[in-house]
């Protein structure tokens, strides 16, 4: 049985060095044509499609993986969008600054619905920071109460963005 062995592994090796080795322009034209792909044109148009293809895959993942990182609370998000918006104003949040640090630059810093965005910053701090016994979810009228802080100030970036381009 060892024998046999043996000469299967040598067989294995002559078709390997006959296919890899002895592989002729002939052979490669002839496996192109069995794979359809007989003239330079189509291998470009195949190599396009799987690059392409490739891209969409990777596009498609890199989307999947921000989708999936950004799955946080509605909370969050309005009041993320509310300092992104008051750094368009001119009052950018700096890092390890809480958010009733922010809420009082913000406050000194003379922007309309201020005194707003001290009570909603107020509410998110304790939504976030301290424990709730009872279970409760998100702060009622959080959003109505932010959308209009948000149009004050969506109203003033816009302005100061395109203010001396008339």
């Amino acid at each position: 049985w060892l024998n046999n062995l043996r000469l299967s592994l040598d067989r294995l090796d002559y078709l390997w060095a006959r296919w890899v080795l002895g592989y002729e322009g002939d052979g490669q034209r002839q496996l192109l044509q069995q794979l359809g792909l007989s003239s330079p044109w189509h291998i470009l148009l195949w190599v396009g499609i799987g690059t392409m293809l490739m891209f969409v895959l990777l596009l498609l993942y890199l989307l999947w993986r921000e989708y999936t990182a950004r799955q946080e609370p509605h909370v969050t998000r309005i009041y993320r969008y509310l300092c992104d918006l008051a750094g368009h104003c001119g009052v950018s949040r700096q890092p390890g600054e809480t958010p009733l640090q922010f809420a009082a630059r913000v406050a000194d810093a003379g922007l309309p619905g201020s005194q707003l965005f001290e009570e909603l910053s107020a509410i998110y701090y304790r939504w976030c920071y301290t424990p709730e016994p009872d279970g409760q979810g998100w702060p009622d009228g959080f959003a109505e109460r932010a959308r209009g802080v948000f149009l004050r100030w969506a109203w003033l970036a816009f302005r100061a963005r395109y203010r001396g381009k008339r």
